[in-house]
């Protein structure tokens, strides 16, 4: 007796209609690619109940041939796809299975005109039959009309969201088609409302007519607009502030040749990017538009093509980190676009492309920001806790005893003793330098500074400010002694997991080239550590590699091994100068808080900390002004 049968043909359309269409929006973004690819110049869409009861979307495209409208509900039936070129798709739609999915799960009805034909031709079918056909009256171009989605699979309706959420899918699409396709004219209607976008011809009108509908004033006004090219790689689109971000990716709009895409890939890519900028759990607003040779990119990975794979995703992941990186750090460097991020009217830079905030005159010392030595004197003098100059620790955790070595590091062959409210510093703040942050006036409640500018008043973090300062001292400190290496004359055995034993054999030759020379244990899970970079000094280095194994353990595949060890080096050191920085609660000297202030100025993204939170907020006398109603 068969117990195996061969499935009938309804049957077959109704499982791939769930493949491809999975809810309403899915139905919507096949159809408004179906009018991209047919030429259109202005799309028209409209639903009803979030697009259960209704769905309809108009073109002025290509329309189709009496013959094509009867073949484009087959299954597998597509004019987009040339033989064996499936690896040179041009086009958004090319599997031949939507229209196919829609009418084997909907009541359907199709007008449509093709230029050839003397007039239009209407289909109707339902639950995958045809109907009807017959001669009908339209324009040159397609209307599809969908009704009763899933009528035929009533156990997928108990599976779709409310009318509200169905519908903000939906939109979602159509936001994500109005900003790839700048050219085309768009109309969105649903319930009472009404939406246009007419077609715009410059990045410009771009942002002011499509974006700012889209995602809002804010977005807009603090937008970096991104182009850039390498090879055969181009990125352009707009990137988001790091004060505006959201909970989930929704907000990162991703398009590969136009394509809109859905790609953790490519949403992990952006996200790492403002990994110094933003909190861990936080993702920014961001428009990112890339451009790669057909060849290089598969779309033909997911039914609803939404997943993309790259054939070279780690030369691709370097280019759009580089540009997204080097954008936020000239966008705080110059003087346009941050202005708005942080409230204020002008920053000076200084000779390495750092803004300082300071207005510097004639190149004359007194008004340079404080020495080096002298900043480094209070960033880590703030560290010390007890009358000999060492660090006293919170804790005894393995993370935090990391701290003291690298605040050892830091300290370099600055003189405990020095005094940092020394002459010289009291004679630029007296001589009345113009300083970005101002001058300090009080400490509230131990944990804030208050300082005074030339524009209004400053508020600063006292813990998130000089984090951020010692987490890019130490980076910096990183990167200069890159090739250091301190040798332990016994091994030191470290006993680790057995997928950590195995990372640690895997990646020998890329931990050897970041300073770990470890040698693994045969037969057991552990390693023998010969040497450890010199940064490390007085650390607990067993921890620091233990941390740095567990990373690789979870790598992103897609990630070059040397970017991932360097990845995990600045989250412990991240971790570390948390730890190790000034704490709230912690009563500082007028003097103590003008150093920290001239430090932040000097300081690369010194707006954030290193876990995204704020580190300063501008008041101004025209804010304060209004505050009272006097403006």
């Amino acid at each position: 007796m068969n117990i195996i049968r061969v499935l009938q043909q309804h049957e077959i359309n109704q499982i791939s209609a769930g493949e491809v269409i999975e809810r309403p929006a899915s139905a919507v973004k096949e159809l408004v690619e179906n009018s991209i690819d047919a030429g259109a110049s202005e799309v028209r869409v409209w639903f009803d109940h979030g697009g259960k009861s209704l769905i309809c979307v108009e073109d002025d495209g290509a329309g189709m041939s009496k013959e094509d409208l009867l073949l484009c509900t087959k299954r597998h039936a597509t004019s987009k796809l040339q033989e064996y070129d499936l690896f040179n798709i041009s086009t958004f739609g090319f599997r031949g299975e939507a229209l196919a999915a829609i009418c084997a799960s909907a009541r359907v009805h199709i007008t449509t005109k093709h230029k050839s034909e003397p007039h239009a031709w209407s289909l109707l079918a339902e639950g995958g039959e045809i109907i009807s056909i017959e001669p009908a009256q339209r324009a040159q171009g397609t209307k599809v009309e969908i009704r009763d989605l899933f009528f035929s699979t009533p156990a997928r309706l108990r599976f779709l969201r409310s009318d509200d959420g169905e519908r903000a899918g939906i939109l979602s699409v159509l936001e994500s088609a109005v900003i790839s396709f700048a050219d085309v004219s768009w109309s969105v209607s649903y319930g009472k409302k009404f939406v246009k976008y007419p077609k715009v011809d410059s990045a410009e009108n771009m942002r002011s007519s499509r974006i700012a509908k889209i995602f809002g004033q804010e977005f807009c006004d603090s937008a970096i607009e991104i182009e850039e090219s390498a090879g055969e790689f181009q990125v352009s689109g707009w990137l988001g502030s790091p004060n505006v971000t959201r909970a989930s990716s929704e907000r990162v709009f991703l398009f590969v040749n136009d394509r809109p895409v859905k790609d953790k890939f490519l949403c992990a890519i952006i996200k790492a990017a403002y990994s110094d900028l933003i909190a861990k759990d936080r993702y920014p607003m961001a428009i990112v538009q890339l451009r790669v040779p057909l060849d290089f990119v598969d779309v033909n990975v997911h039914p609803a093509k939404t997943e993309v794979r790259f054939k070279n995703s780690v030369d691709l992941r370097g280019f759009i980190v580089s540009v997204v990186k080097k954008a936020l750090y000239e966008c705080r460097a110059n003087r346009s676009v941050p202005d708005r991020w942080l409230g204020r009217s002008a920053v000076a830079e200084s000779s390495d492309g750092v803004a300082t905030g300071l207005h510097i005159k004639n190149n004359d010392e007194r008004w340079l920001p404080l020495h080096e030595d002298k900043q480094r004197l209070f960033l880590f003098n703030s560290l010390r806790r007890d009358g000999c100059g060492s660090v006293v620790m919170e804790s005894d955790s393995p993370s935090e005893a990391l701290g003291a070595g690298i605040a050892r590091n830091l300290q370099g062959s600055v003189d405990p003793q020095e005094d940092l409210g020394d002459r010289e510093h009291c004679e630029v703040l007296e001589q009345g330098a113009t300083f970005h942050l101002g001058k300090a006036v009080c400490q509230i409640d131990n944990s804030y500074i208050v300082a005074r500018n030339e524009n209004g008043i400053v508020i600063v973090d006292q813990h998130a400010a000089h984090e951020r300062v010692c987490y890019e001292r130490a980076k910096k400190i990183w990167g200069e002694s890159s090739g250091a290496v301190r040798t332990l004359f016994v091994p030191m055995e470290i006993d680790l997991s057995s997928a950590e034993a195995i990372a640690a054999a895997s990646f020998a030759g890329q931990l050897e080239s970041s300073g770990f020379s470890c040698a693994v244990e045969h037969g057991k899970n552990a390693v023998k550590l010969s040497s450890f970079p010199e940064v490390f000094m007085g650390c607990d280095v067993k921890q620091v590699l233990i941390d740095i194994l567990d990373a690789l353990v979870q790598r992103d595949k897609e990630t070059e091994i040397a970017e991932w060890v360097l990845s995990c080096i600045h989250k412990i050191l991240a971790n570390v100068t948390c730890k190790n920085s000034v704490k709230f609660g912690r009563k500082l000297s007028i003097e103590e808080m003008d150093a920290l202030l001239r430090s932040i100025e000097s300081t690369q993204n010194s707006y954030r900390c290193n876990h995204g939170r704020p580190a300063y907020f501008m008041l101004s006398t025209v804010d304060i002004a209004k505050l009272f109603d006097r403006v």
